[in-house]
Protein backbone atom coordinates (compact mmCIF):
# COMPACT_ATOMS: atom_id res chain seq x y z
CA UNK A 1 0.00 0.00 0.00
CA UNK A 2 1.58 3.43 -0.85
CA UNK A 3 2.92 5.01 2.24
CA UNK A 4 3.37 1.72 4.07
CA UNK A 5 6.82 0.06 3.80
CA UNK A 6 8.57 -2.59 5.59
CA UNK A 7 11.68 -1.87 7.17
CA UNK A 8 13.99 -4.76 7.79
CA UNK A 9 16.16 -3.53 10.03
CA UNK A 10 13.38 -2.45 12.63
CA UNK A 11 11.45 -5.57 11.60
CA UNK A 12 8.17 -3.24 11.64
CA UNK A 13 5.99 -1.80 9.33
CA UNK A 14 6.07 2.22 9.17
CA UNK A 15 3.00 4.27 7.94
CA UNK A 16 4.19 7.83 6.36
CA UNK A 17 2.49 10.45 4.35
CA UNK A 18 3.57 13.14 1.91
CA UNK A 19 1.43 16.43 2.57
CA UNK A 20 2.26 20.33 1.51
CA UNK A 21 5.45 19.06 0.24
CA UNK A 22 6.94 17.32 3.66
CA UNK A 23 7.05 13.40 4.46
CA UNK A 24 4.94 13.18 7.64
CA UNK A 25 5.70 9.96 9.71
CA UNK A 26 3.17 8.75 11.15
CA UNK A 27 4.36 5.50 13.09
CA UNK A 28 6.09 2.02 12.82
CA UNK A 29 3.61 -1.13 13.64
CA UNK A 30 3.90 -4.36 14.35
CA UNK A 31 1.57 -5.62 11.61
CA UNK A 32 1.25 -4.41 8.26
CA UNK A 33 -2.53 -4.03 8.77
CA UNK A 34 -2.47 -1.85 11.88
CA UNK A 35 0.17 0.75 9.67
CA UNK A 36 -2.70 0.75 6.92
CA UNK A 37 -5.18 1.69 9.15
CA UNK A 38 -3.02 4.23 10.70
CA UNK A 39 -2.03 5.99 7.08
CA UNK A 40 -5.94 5.62 6.44
CA UNK A 41 -7.01 7.54 9.57
CA UNK A 42 -4.34 10.01 8.51
CA UNK A 43 -5.50 10.26 4.79
CA UNK A 44 -9.26 11.10 6.65
CA UNK A 45 -7.92 13.90 8.84
CA UNK A 46 -5.95 15.66 6.13
CA UNK A 47 -8.23 15.25 3.19
CA UNK A 48 -11.73 14.56 4.81
CA UNK A 49 -14.33 15.51 2.62
CA UNK A 50 -11.78 15.90 -0.59
CA UNK A 51 -10.86 12.00 -0.80
CA UNK A 52 -13.52 9.93 -2.90
CA UNK A 53 -12.41 6.32 -1.29
CA UNK A 54 -8.88 5.31 0.75
CA UNK A 55 -6.09 3.96 -1.78
CA UNK A 56 -6.65 0.58 -2.74
CA UNK A 57 -3.32 -1.44 -2.27
CA UNK A 58 -1.25 -1.41 -5.50
CA UNK A 59 2.33 -2.56 -4.42
CA UNK A 60 2.93 -6.50 -4.58
CA UNK A 61 5.91 -8.02 -3.40
CA UNK A 62 7.42 -10.97 -5.01
CA UNK A 63 10.14 -13.46 -3.25
CA UNK A 64 11.73 -15.21 -6.11
CA UNK A 65 14.29 -17.82 -5.47
CA UNK A 66 16.64 -17.86 -8.25
CA UNK A 67 19.70 -20.49 -8.00
CA UNK A 68 22.82 -19.68 -6.88
CA UNK A 69 21.26 -16.47 -5.94
CA UNK A 70 19.85 -15.56 -2.31
CA UNK A 71 16.25 -14.64 -2.57
CA UNK A 72 15.29 -11.78 -4.48
CA UNK A 73 12.55 -9.48 -3.48
CA UNK A 74 10.97 -7.67 -6.32
CA UNK A 75 8.37 -4.78 -5.62
CA UNK A 76 6.03 -3.62 -8.59
CA UNK A 77 3.94 -1.17 -8.25
CA UNK A 78 0.74 -2.80 -9.91
CA UNK A 79 -3.05 -2.88 -9.32
CA UNK A 80 -3.21 -6.24 -7.74
CA UNK A 81 -7.27 -6.06 -7.96
CA UNK A 82 -6.79 -6.72 -11.95
CA UNK A 83 -4.68 -9.76 -11.28
CA UNK A 84 -6.81 -13.26 -9.77
CA UNK A 85 -4.11 -15.75 -7.84
CA UNK A 86 -3.27 -18.01 -10.89
CA UNK A 87 -2.42 -14.82 -13.13
CA UNK A 88 0.02 -13.82 -9.89
CA UNK A 89 1.87 -16.92 -9.29
CA UNK A 90 2.03 -16.97 -13.31
CA UNK A 91 3.82 -13.53 -13.28
CA UNK A 92 5.80 -14.73 -10.19
CA UNK A 93 6.89 -17.93 -12.18
CA UNK A 94 8.10 -15.38 -15.43
CA UNK A 95 9.82 -13.33 -13.32
CA UNK A 96 11.88 -15.84 -12.05
CA UNK A 97 12.81 -17.10 -15.24
CA UNK A 98 13.50 -13.84 -16.97
CA UNK A 99 15.63 -12.97 -13.72
CA UNK A 100 17.41 -16.89 -14.25
CA UNK A 101 18.13 -16.21 -17.60
CA UNK A 102 19.34 -12.98 -16.99
CA UNK A 103 21.89 -14.34 -14.33
CA UNK A 104 22.88 -17.44 -16.91
CA UNK A 105 23.81 -14.77 -19.56
CA UNK A 106 25.61 -12.83 -17.47
CA UNK A 107 27.61 -15.71 -16.36
CA UNK A 108 28.44 -16.75 -20.05
CA UNK A 109 29.29 -12.99 -20.75
CA UNK A 110 31.94 -13.39 -17.86
CA UNK A 111 33.45 -16.44 -19.08
CA UNK A 112 34.01 -15.34 -22.35
CA UNK A 113 35.36 -12.28 -21.51
CA UNK A 114 37.71 -14.41 -18.96
CA UNK A 115 38.54 -16.50 -22.18
CA UNK A 116 39.03 -13.94 -24.26
CA UNK A 117 42.23 -12.14 -21.97
CA UNK A 118 43.87 -15.23 -21.68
Amino acid sequence: MKGVVWKQRDKRWVAQIRHLGKQIHIGSYHTKEEAIEARQKKVKELFGEFINDIEKPQLIEFNLNIPNRNNITLKLNINIDDYDEEEIKQLEKELEEIISKQERQDEMRATNNYRERK
